[in-house]
């Protein structure tokens, strides 16, 4: 039998002031009070199941991310056999239990509350976007955030992205947006630029750059650290020139994706996840120490 392929990516989440348990507590509002969240069109998601892992080198809570199809049952129905709008007495046979949602699809999660990170499966049918807009709601919801600040919640994206935008030939835009990361994470670079927002009662910082007409950009290191740091607390746009011609490039277009095998009559899908999730964790405090 062919080896079953899973892919996983990764949310960062943070909160300020932030402990472990904090996030902890986050989540398990989450799934006590059934908190939706808007995951893209009319699927929304909501965290059915949360709990801590048997894993023993690492800590980590796993659970299941359910989406479904919701919808205004007050809006036009359609009668397709016909080709035009249901009656009001077609409509009103229509009996829709509240707490019974079609079109379920389940998906694996993991979150570190060291490290604050959010592993979930992507073979579900939502894909990165949805679910960082899905739990951005969530845990942004009153019942859930509490007294809380805004809990901000961004994609963890691929490095080698930005090792393109540094390679372009004639660099002519770069806007870096960062928001106040987590200042134990990642050492000296989160912890300079998360003193300075705090200084200035700054959420976000957005560094924009555009060439001297007729020439390129040539990014110091400060700017490269930016950036860099803006893989996992933000994103960064950039246009110019490549050996292809005019280019513009978004990291938040591509997320880093963890990719793992594993063989379904020896393993079971939820194990081969949590492999998955360590193995995707592990690259992201390589990747970025780099």
């Amino acid at each position: 039998m062919r080896p079953k392929r899973m892919q996983v990516a990764v949310l960062n989440i943070t909160t300020h002031p932030h402990t472990p348990a904090q996030y902890i507590e986050l989540f398990l509002r989450a799934k006590q009070e059934r908190v939706v969240g808007l995951a893209h069109g009319d699927r929304h998601a909501i965290v059915s199941s949360f709990s801590k892992s048997t894993s023993n080198d690492i800590e980590l809570w796993t659970g299941h991310l359910n989406s479904f199809v919701d919808f205004d049952p007050k809006a036009p129905w359609l009668n397709v056999e016909r080709g035009e709008a249901a009656a009001p007495n077609e409509v009103a046979s229509v009996q829709l239990p509240e707490d019974l949602k079609p079109s379920m699809k389940q998906a694996f999660f993991a979150f570190a509350p060291q490290s604050h990170r959010f592993v979930f499966e992507l073979d579900s049918g939502l894909g990165a976007h949805s679910v960082c807009r899905a739990m951005r709601l969530i845990l942004n919801n009153k019942k859930v955030r509490g007294e809380l600040p805004e809990v901000t919640v961004t994609i963890e994206q691929e490095r080698e992205t930005l090792e393109r935008i540094f390679e372009m030939q004639t660099l002519k835009h770069l806007r870096i947006m960062v928001t106040r990361p987590n200042p134990d994470d990642f050492g000296d670079e989160d912890e300079e630029i998360e003193r300075r927002l705090e200084r200035q009662r700054a959420r976000k910082l957005t560094l924009t750059l555009d060439s001297e007409k007729g020439q390129g950009l040539t990014p110091d290191d400060e700017t490269r650290k930016l950036a860099r740091l803006a893989m996992s607390n933000g994103r960064v746009f950039a246009e110019g020139v490549g050996p292809k011609g005019p280019q513009k490039i978004s990291t938040e277009n591509h997320p880093l994706i963890g990719t793992t095998l594993y063989n379904a009559v020896t393993t079971l899908k939820d194990v081969a996840f949590v492999q998955a999730a360590k193995e995707v964790l592990t690259s992201v405090f390589t990747k970025v120490r780099k």
